[in-house]
């Protein structure tokens, strides 16, 4: 079964298909890649953080119905605009985290 959840950037609409639950090579990949990106980030290369964050992202979808970013490859997504694109990747990343954490809603803080 998978969760699909739609993308509440204004201007990049559609959505993402999680896949759930997520399964150990495509956590593995998703763990690999999200230290890849951490690393990149201490190297101060925000840009390949980004890249990377994207591809550990990828690894737990089953779909990425977003205009542009259809083939789920990091390769080909656009970079622009920025503050759209990294929205879109903060927003993916979370909702990929509450799957793999097991998280249905977010707790108030």
């Amino acid at each position: 079964m998978s969760k699909t959840v739609k993308s509440p950037i204004e201007v990049l609409p559609g959505s993402i298909t999680i896949s759930q639950p997520v399964l150990y090579p495509q956590y593995v990949k998703y763990r690999r890649l999200m230290g890849e990106s951490d690393q990149a980030h201490e190297d101060g290369d925000n840009v390949a953080q980004e890249y990377k964050a994207w591809a550990a992202v990828c690894a737990c979808l089953d779909a990425f119905d977003v205009p542009g970013f259809e083939n789920r490859d990091p390769e080909q997504f656009p970079a622009s605009p920025r503050r759209a694109v990294v929205d879109l990747l903060l927003w993916a990343l979370s909702e990929v985290n509450k799957v793999i954490t097991g998280e249905e809603t977010v707790p108030n803080d």
